[in-house]
């Protein structure tokens, strides 16, 4: 599999977007009533060798600005024309306020003070890694519209090939962060989310788990509580300026999960040692919004139905499509209609986006070359249009040349970790067994 050479021409600079050189400082939230997980609890058996557990932490705190209130899609749109007019409409209504908010306009928006929750999944190793082999904490983030189980098919799979005998390492823990507007974070923050979110705070929000809340070590068959106690400060301000003590740490993101994971290694880089970066969106252009699908069924069943008649579904491995219909809808206990757990108008807010992107493409030179970049793309033809084409996406993955490389996936497009889990586990796996292989080399000397 090949990847993108290096341009042999540079890309014309687009007028600079005036990037926000810092991420805001996270705050203690102020004390709030805890949640409870919103779906009935999994069993801890993810496979043979690793153990699921879900948790819940305050989200990074505050949120960014934006105008009050929340978008939903109404439950009366009968009709694809009713679904259409509203979605043009409403998009009309988030451009003006988000544009505004951009450019330091005031169109009413107000910092929140509500605090949100992230919900987590940690993945950990049920035994102590082994002598000879490398132990690696990976942060995984998902894509817009999608939650943090759709991970799961490709997670199996990278663990597999880690576990074999002749692997350099061991994935000794996934912490599978999803956006708080989706899946179970979604349900739990479904009262109070933010009406136009800022992509900036979902860097924030891997921030936030990484320096407060994830423990010092790996300590297989720990049993962590539900929610998660806050690292004491002394802990949260060496792990900013030194990183972790006992873990090494990497970030894998997809698309709007890649954008967040640049953008903590922009504002952390003494954290992460290395990123996965999988079809992100970041490019010095802005994404066109896309039509809501249908979010709401008289059944799974014919949520099933519906879904698979978009070429997008039809185009997903057999298992993520489960994964798709177990994890990421419910059913409303008000109008017993099965829904998304994350609504098309939180997942349209997040393509109202136009700042954060340009800002990380604009800052990526400037990303601490200590921090590997590995890109992951997609090898269809299209796959990365939605960044403005292949050339685009070279200039991208090469805008940070020192310590960073790239390999486009045959055969997936830009949703790669949907359509090909397996290979996409297997080119996580490869990056990552060269930490183990570094550590076996510099043994010998």
């Amino acid at each position: 599999m090949k990847g993108h050479p290096p341009p042999s021409e540079p890309l014309p600079e687009a007028p600079t977007v005036n990037p926000r050189r810092r991420l805001e400082v996270l705050e203690t939230p102020p004390a709030a009533t805890s949640p409870s997980l919103p779906s009935p609890p999994r069993s801890p058996v993810f496979t043979s060798t690793h153990s699921l557990s879900t948790h819940i932490i305050p989200a990074a705190y505050p949120r960014s600005p934006s105008t009050p209130g929340t978008f939903l899609v109404p439950n009366n749109l009968k009709t694809k024309e009713e679904r259409q007019e509203w979605v043009k409409q409403t998009v009309g209504t988030m451009l003006k306020e988000k544009r505004g908010i951009e450019a330091g306009v005031q169109v009413g928006q107000v910092k929140s003070e509500q605090v949100l929750w992230s919900v987590v999944n940690r993945i950990a190793r049920n035994v102590k890694t082994e002598d000879g082999k490398k132990g690696l904490t990976l942060v995984v983030t998902n894509p817009i519209g999608f939650h943090k189980e759709i991970w799961e098919p490709a997670l199996k799979a990278l663990i597999e090939f880690a576990e074999t005998a002749s692997s350099a390492i061991r994935i000794e823990e996934i912490w599978v962060l999803e956006s708080v507007c989706h899946g179970d974070s979604g349900l739990v923050n479904a009262q109070n989310m933010s009406r136009l979110p800022d992509r900036a705070d979902y860097g924030r929000d891997i921030a936030n788990l990484c320096i407060n809340y994830i423990p010092d070590q790996h300590a297989p068959g720990t049993i962590l509580p539900l929610h998660l106690p806050r690292m004491p400060e002394r802990i949260s301000s060496s792990r900013i300026k030194n990183g972790f003590e006992h873990r090494t740490l990497v970030n894998v993101g997809h698309s709007l999960g890649g954008d967040a994971a640049a953008c903590f290694a922009l504002n952390y880089p003494a954290l992460p040692k290395a990123c996965v970066l999988i079809e992100t969106t970041i490019f010095p252009r802005p994404i066109r919004l896309r039509n809501t699908l249908s979010s709401s069924w008289k059944s799974r069943k014919e949520a099933r139905e519906g879904l698979l008649k978009s070429p997008m579904f039809q185009a997903f491995h057999p298992d993520v499509f489960e994964v798709y219909l177990t994890y990421g809808l419910y059913e409303d206990p008000k109008t017993r209609l099965v829904k998304l757990k994350c609504d098309p108008a939180w997942e349209a807010s997040e393509f109202t986006e136009n700042r954060t992107n340009a800002e990380i493409f604009e800052l990526l030179p400037t990303l601490d070359e200590r921090v590997e970049l590995r890109w992951i793309l997609g090898g269809k033809e299209g796959a990365s249009n939605l960044v403005g084409g292949d050339h685009i996406a070279q200039r991208t993955v090469w805008r940070r040349p020192k310590n960073a490389s790239n390999v486009r996936l045959e055969g997936a497009g830009h949703l790669v970790v949907q359509e090909t889990p397996r290979e996409a586990g297997q080119e996580i796996f490869v990056f990552l067994e060269k930490f183990g292989l570094s550590r076996d080399a510099k043994a010998k000397l």
